[in-house]
Parts: structure tokens; sequence; C-alpha cells
């Protein structure tokens, strides 16, 4: 309370940030509630509670540990959610960017060792999906932040790891076994890896394929079940992960009939995951759409997209999604940093640019669910600002966040 006069907060909720204390401390707030039994972390008793005590207690982060080098969160070989280091997005996005770069240099690789005709080596292809869902296991929003990153000259690969970071943020977001995320997000990396085996005048071909280049285009699926199951030791739901990407629930897709077996929940989510990446992305032949308007066209299929599924995955990367852009009521570009589960309309954003003037500025962080004169005006594509979403965006972004 500030003297006689008391704040009313909409809603409970954690406290995740220091720019929000911050604010409460602007706002002369000198008593607050806290309630321990909804904490991520009990100091007293995580010395004496099993992993399993505390999966039972609903912590469902798993035990907060301070940071210490940055090899030593990169170098697990078996993460687990229940043993991961908990870290903020700032230092998060620190390790993302190291495993998007080495991940990508471990796809083109691959690609490679596919073009020569040698057997993917399954440890190896472990050791990049095992850092993406590590790093979703520390904090999701960090990879799926650089997700948004594009370059339409890199889409194969870019769409592969997008893939990864989103299939193991809905799986982990789905509380599915940990073995199963592993799995999943093996097969959401490779699924695409049988265009490589696509003539380079079809595959990026600027214009709407003809139908017989479309039909060749259809075979890239039954090419990345061929590699993957070359694989000694894959998992079935890896091999089944690329084999139905372009499946759909009805039935219809390619490359061939389910007959009576139905699509697997993986299969749902796949096909939900591989469309929404490729709806957001610049292609060569489309611009990218926002994230609101790939919802919407989803949500106007039901036959094809299981409703409940496609809802789950809007709830998991949110309404405005990390890494997407945003036009304030201020006349101001955004970019989402941080979600707000409680008023998914009021993330935390950072603005960067003057829509009246167009012109870049001063970066600024901006919670919006403590903005009473701001707000999210609607989702907006970059191109439409001649804005890059990109590396050099992030580095604004970041100056603003104090990483």
């Amino acid at each position: 309370m500030t003297g006689q006069k008391k704040i009313r907060i909409k809603s409970p909720g954690k406290i995740r940030s220091p720019h929000i204390i911050d604010k409460m401390k602007a706002l002369k707030v000198s008593e607050v509630y806290v309630d321990f039994d909804l904490s991520d972390f009990n100091e007293n008793v995580v010395d004496t509670l099993s992993k399993s005590e505390l999966r039972s207690q609903g912590n469902e982060s798993g035990i907060i540990s301070p940071i210490k080098q940055k090899e030593d969160i990169l170098s697990a070989e078996c993460p687990s959610q229940m043993t991961s280091i908990q870290t903020s997005m700032n230092e998060e996005l620190n390790f993302a960017v190291d495993i998007i770069a080495e991940t990508k240099k471990a796809q083109s690789q691959l690609y490679e060792n596919v073009l020569q005709g040698k057997t993917i080596n399954l440890k190896a292809l472990k050791k990049s999906t095992n850092a993406i869902v590590a790093s979703i296991f520390r904090n999701p929003e960090a990879l799926l932040l650089m997700s948004q990153l594009s370059n339409v000259n890199d889409y194969l690969v870019e769409h592969a790891i997008n893939s990864c970071i989103l299939m193991s943020a809905f799986s982990t977001w789905l509380e599915l076994d940990e073995a199963l995320i592993f799995d999943i997000a093996i097969g959401a990396f490779m699924h695409d890896i049988g265009k490589i085996s696509i003539p380079k005048s079809i595959l990026n071909k600027p214009e709407k394929l003809t139908p017989d280049e479309f039909e060749v285009m259809k075979k890239h699926v039954i090419y990345s079940k061929q590699i993957l199951e070359k694989i000694p030791g894959i998992s079935p739901v890896s091999v089944n992960v690329a084999a139905v990407h372009h499946k759909r629930l009805d039935d219809s897709g390619y490359p061939q009939k389910l007959i009576d077996e139905k699509l697997s929940p993986w299969g749902c989510m796949i096909g939900i995951v591989d469309t929404y990446d490729a709806m957001t992305a610049d292609r060569f032949f489309q611009p990218a759409c926002t994230s609101q308007e790939s919802f919407e066209v989803m949500k106007g299929n039901t036959q094809q997209f299981d409703e409940e599924i496609l809802q789950q995955f809007i709830n998991c990367i949110g309404l405005y999604p990390v890494g997407s852009l945003v036009e304030l009521e201020s006349d101001r570009l955004a970019m989402v940093y941080q979600p707000n589960r409680a008023e998914p309309e009021r993330p935390t954003i950072v603005s960067f640019y003057d829509t009246m003037s167009r012109h870049a500025i001063s970066p600024e962080i901006i919670d919006l669910s403590f903005a009473a004169n701001d707000s999210i005006k609607q989702g907006v594509r970059a191109k439409n600002y001649n804005v890059r979403r990109d590396f050099t965006l992030l580095k604004r972004i970041a100056q603003a966040s104090c990483l």
C-alpha cells in the first residue's frame, strides 16, 4: 500500500523480473503477500525432498541452483527436466545463441552425410536435439525467441531447428514423458531431411509449383522416412513424426492414406508446428504472416487440425509469442520478450521503432501489465515496416533487457 491509498492487483502472479520489482517500488508499494506454497523454489525443502517428492508436490521447474560456468550448462549429455538448472531469460539467451550456431553446423553436416550416402550417427544427432530440449527445460522462452529470427536463404535448416524447438516446448508444456520428448525432438529435427533429395530448381522455386513439380516435392516425406529408418537405434516415434508431418486429422495430406490407423498425437502436433512455422517464416514465394493470422487459419480448419491440441499449442507459445512483433497503441513497434500467462494480451515487450516517423528509437522494456496508458494494437509483419527479425535486432533488444 502507499500511504492511505491502496493499489489493487488484478490477479496473483509470480515475480519473474527485477523490472517488476522496480515498478512496484516506483508505485511506493511497501508490503506484499508472498505465498511460498506456490513458489518455484522453497529452500527449506530442497535438501529434504527427493526428485519424486518434488514432482508430486507440483514443482515442475525442478531444483533451482546458481549458474556456474556456461560449459557446465551446455555439456550435459542426458538432460532432465527435474535436475536442469533453471535460468532467467537473459541467462538462457546467451546459451541459446551458442546452441543455434552449433545446431546449424550439425544440421549442415547431417545433410552432407546423407548426400554422401553415409549412415547418420544417432549419438551425434542426439547431441544437437538434447541441447535444444535441455534449453527448453531450463527456460523455454529463449529458444522460442530465437526461433522467430529468420533468414529466407537458410529456410530449410532454420525450419528444422525451429520445428525441434517448438515441438520440444509443446511436448514439455503437455507434460509428456521425458523419453518421449527426446524422441519427438529428433523426429521434428529430421522431418524435412528428405528435401535434400528434391531438385533445387523445385525446392527453391520462387513461384507456385506446377502440379507435376508438387508431386515431386511431396516425395520428400517418403525420403525423410527412409533416411530415418536406416539410423541404427532410432525410435519408431521419431520416424513417425517425420512420416506423418503432412498428414491431417481427416486423412488428407500426403504421402499416403492411413487406412485404419489413426493419426498419432505427435502426428497432430507436428502438423500444427510445421504449418505454423512455415506460415510465419519469410519464403521465396510468400512473405511471413503474423502468428495471429496463422492461428486463425488453422482454427478455421477443424477437419484437418485437432481443436484441443491446437488450442494447447496456442496456450503454450502464447497469443503473442515471444519474439513476435506487435504494434502498440502508442504507435511504437515492439518485440514480445516475456509471456504473461495470467493476461496473455499484456506480455512484457521491448519497443524499438516509431511507426509514425518510421525510425528506430532507443529500446525500452515495458511490462504491459503495469502500463495503464499503452497496450497491443495488433501483431504485425516485419516486412510491413522494413524491419528484419535477425541477430542485429536481438542485440538491440538485449541492450534494453540488460543482458
